[in-house]
């Protein structure tokens, strides 16, 4: 893990970083030596530390530890309850990449499954599907749009390479839902019951973030971490669709989002009911 923080973007009122992999956003116990995002801005960035805020920065969502890429942070009390409002209404776009197990059959699934949290595992933060008999506290609706972008050969094994698409923001949505349709991320350890570890990392990256703020929309995109050219493990052999191509079909840009057309998707419905995976 890297100490050095990247940034993506920054204004009066936002601050965009590239979260390294394994690094936790903050820590409750702070006497631990360890790298959190929290400590690299208060390092990089002491002027802008809010003695007012826990850790000293408003973090406007959150990423998994072992996840990387586009990380927002507000710099003030007014944009962070901009935020929490365009969360709240379901305006923000979030775009994931990812690598998983195996070659998806489908070129577009649209998950609808609720997640609730798991009873039996160690693994204190956990999920499983809401089917799973071990499932406690189920959410409500938990939603997911899968695109196949490239399939192809991860140390010489089967693998796609994906854009993931969270509709809803539950705890580990897009893990468990990759879980349910038989593609785990290649590298995650907890839902591959600890034995996933030959990868050098979970291989889920934020890739772009847009928010509508006013005056002007917020849109940052992450490098892609995930191509052939500095990723050799990956070696993709068959490219259905770009990123970009994707987004110029199936988007429509208002005057204050970017939406998704999903009825021009032609999506493949997964739900609680078609379990492929092992939870």
């Amino acid at each position: 893990m890297s100490d050095q923080l990247k940034i993506l973007y920054r204004s009066k009122d936002v601050l965009v970083v590239d979260k390294n992999i394994d690094t936790k956003i903050n820590s409750n116990d702070e006497s631990i030596n360890e790298v959190t995002v929290a400590k690299q801005l208060a390092s990089y960035f002491p002027q802008l530390i809010d003695n007012t805020v826990e850790f000293g920065f408003r973090f406007a969502h959150r990423l998994d530890y072992a996840t990387s890429g586009v990380l927002c942070i507000a710099l003030n009390k007014t944009t962070a309850g901009t935020f929490q409002k365009c969360f709240s209404n379901r305006k923000i776009l979030k775009h994931y990449l990812a690598l998983v197990h195996g070659h998806l059959e489908d070129k577009c699934l649209f998950i609808d499954v609720p997640i609730g949290q798991s009873s039996i595992h160690t693994d204190i933060y956990r999920m499983c599907v809401s089917s799973s008999p071990h499932c406690i506290q189920p959410v409500k609706r938990c939603s997911t749009v899968a695109v196949r972008l490239e399939t192809g050969l991860y140390d010489g094994a089967a693998a796609s390479k994906l854009l993931l698409i969270p509709l809803t923001g539950r705890t580990h949505q897009l893990r468990v839902h990759c879980c349910h349709i038989g593609h785990r991320i290649i590298g995650d350890y907890m839902y591959s019951d600890r034995t996933d570890t030959q990868p050098p990392r979970m291989m889920l990256h934020s890739y772009r973030i847009h928010v509508p703020l006013k005056p002007q929309p917020l849109d940052i995109t992450a490098p892609d971490y995930f191509m052939s050219e500095t990723n050799p493990s990956w070696q993709a052999t068959h490219v259905y669709t770009t990123y970009q191509e994707f987004c110029d079909s199936f988007y429509t840009q208002g005057p204050d989002n970017i939406a998704l057309n999903l009825t021009d998707l032609s999506l493949k419905t997964v739900t609680v009911e078609e379990v492929k995976g092992v939870m």
